[in-house]
């Protein structure tokens, strides 16, 4: 069990978190996930509400009932783009977190199973 002895324990990585960041990223998804590119597209086109109206989904086919094949096109690259943002997000604000900082790239192929060179 030597990997247990270069591990840190949970409590240790609970400890030792960045609260106020990890605090900025859930404020920040949950007002990302609050943005229904649907319903505002529906709002400020029509002035109705998406969800008494058709199916009363706010997705891009009930949009496109009531706002035709533009309305559907315009949701869908909005719903894309907030996906995608939430990706790039994540990617960039916890990079640092994710990358393996106790092996050298050396020690990273060793460990692997055939070496993986590309690593």
């Amino acid at each position: 069990m030597s990997w247990y002895k270069t591990t840190t324990s949970w409590i240790e990585q609970i400890q030792s978190a960045n609260w106020s960041l990890a605090s900025w990223i859930a404020l920040g998804a949950y007002v990302l996930g609050c943005f229904t590119t649907g319903y505002y597209l529906v709002r400020v086109c029509t002035g109705r509400d998406i969800r008494d109206e058709g199916s009363g989904s706010v997705g891009a086919k009930n949009v496109g009932r009531l706002l035709g094949w533009t309305g559907f096109i315009v949701t869908v690259f909005g719903d894309v783009a907030k996906g995608s943002f939430a990706v790039w997000a994540a990617s960039h604000w916890t990079t640092r977190l994710a990358r393996p900082t106790a092996f050298s790239r050396r020690q990273r192929r060793r460990h692997l199973p055939g070496g993986v060179a590309g690593l």
